[in-house]
């Protein structure tokens, strides 16, 4: 329901792989599945797929679950022995940007690189599992301020052309906790309605909240980047990175099942499979 393309996808895959399908749409986004099997049928597609506010899965079904952890355990829990429940669960993105992209001779990538990761977070207000919630920025600490305070004035233009939505009282209340930290950790920028934190020298990685809050960290090599993802390995679902190089292996065997886009790429994977993998290896 965050996601309210995600249907799209989900449905796709599912009448590319049988030929029964019963969806049942999120109570939370209940308008978008009704229209695409309208669509279907208005245009005398053999596609068909139905609707049902109750699952009655039988044994030897697959049925495929994208919601919280608890919303799969949930339905997990009432599913008949032989049927196989394939939970695509809450994730969150990653952004590594190299120390190349930042190079001082070349202060023009800096903007463009800045410009890239805020459309990846303002889509869906970073409530999408392949949304970027941390930066990590490789090099000296000045080159992980001046990206964030360019990522900040991106966000500040991006809130002119693409008004956040209306936040939750428990985002509200999160959006506060992780503003009161970071101005304890270093450097903060509090624009209209993101907040961009900085942490300098990383000793764990902070996660913050979604609704357009980023956290940038300053590693100085990849291997920082390896130290402080490893307890979140498993829901890391997106690496977004600035140009292919090198490390790119090595950090997607940090998270199996990660995708690797390039950054502004990050919210249009190719409609080749789940957008969460991590279930499927």
């Amino acid at each position: 329901a965050n996601v309210f393309t995600a249907v799209v996808r989900a449905v796709a895959l599912a009448v590319a792989a049988a030929p029964s399908v019963v969806v049942r749409p999120s109570s939370r986004e209940a308008v978008l599945a009704p229209l695409l099997l309208r669509a279907l049928v208005e245009q005398g597609s053999d596609v068909r797929f139905e609707l049902s506010e109750n699952l009655a899965p039988a044994p030897g079904d697959h049925v495929h679950v994208y919601g919280r952890s608890e919303t799969i355990a949930t339905i997990e829990a009432r599913c008949s022995p032989g049927v196989t429940v394939r939970g695509h669960g809450p994730g969150f993105g990653v952004v590594y940007v190299s120390g190349d992209a930042l190079d001082e001779r070349t202060t023009g990538d800096l903007g463009s690189v800045a410009e890239r990761v805020s459309w990846d977070i303002v889509a869906f207000d970073q409530r999408g599992c392949l949304s970027p919630r941390v930066a990590f920025v490789e090099g000296p600490p000045a080159a992980a301020e001046r990206f964030a305070s360019s990522l900040a004035d991106a966000l500040e233009r991006r809130e002119k052309e693409v008004p956040r939505g209306a936040l939750t009282d428990t985002e509200r209340r999160e959006r506060a906790l992780y503003r009161q930290t970071v101005q304890a950790i270093g450097p903060c920028h509090d624009g209209t309605t993101s907040v961009v934190g900085v942490d300098l020298d990383p000793r764990a990685m902070l996660i913050p909240p979604t609704g357009r809050h980023v956290h940038v960290v300053r590693i100085a090599d990849p291997g920082d980047m390896t130290r402080l993802l490893a307890p979140h390995r498993t829901a890391i679902t997106c690496i977004g990175v600035s140009e292919p190089s090198s490390c790119v292996r090595s950090i997607a065997a940090l998270a199996p099942g990660a995708r690797i886009l390039p950054l502004g790429d990050m919210q249009r994977p190719p409609l080749d499979g789940p957008v969460d993998q991590r279930g499927m290896l």
